[in-house]
């Protein structure tokens, strides 16, 4: 099963948000190590970011979920938040390193 089916359901996604994933980095304003946990995120976060991960676009995401995309683009724009991430791109590449989305 695909993550974006997988997302599309919100009882299949909470096992995701479970998870305690922690990561580490450099920040670049101070230099000093933050640490930011994906429980973090909210259910809804995280099926975007899963959706967006696989490809699809806001507005694809949208459809499935029966949001507007402007909704989607806003909890992708809350996660990037949550989680330091320079851009949609970044936000991507930490989810998959930590292993929250694969």
């Amino acid at each position: 099963m695909r993550n974006a089916d997988l997302a599309a359901d919100p009882s299949q996604c909470d096992g995701a948000t479970a998870r305690s994933h922690r990561v580490l980095y450099e920040s670049e304003t101070n230099g000093a190590e933050q640490q930011v946990s994906f429980a973090q995120l909210s259910p809804r976060e995280v099926q975007c970011l899963v959706m967006i991960a696989d490809g699809l676009s806001a507005r694809e995401a949208a459809k499935r979920l029966s949001i507007t995309s402007r909704t989607v683009e806003r909890h992708l724009d809350v996660a990037r938040y949550k989680l330091n991430a320079r851009n949609r791109t970044h936000l991507v590449a930490i989810a998959f390193r930590e292993g929250v989305i694969e």
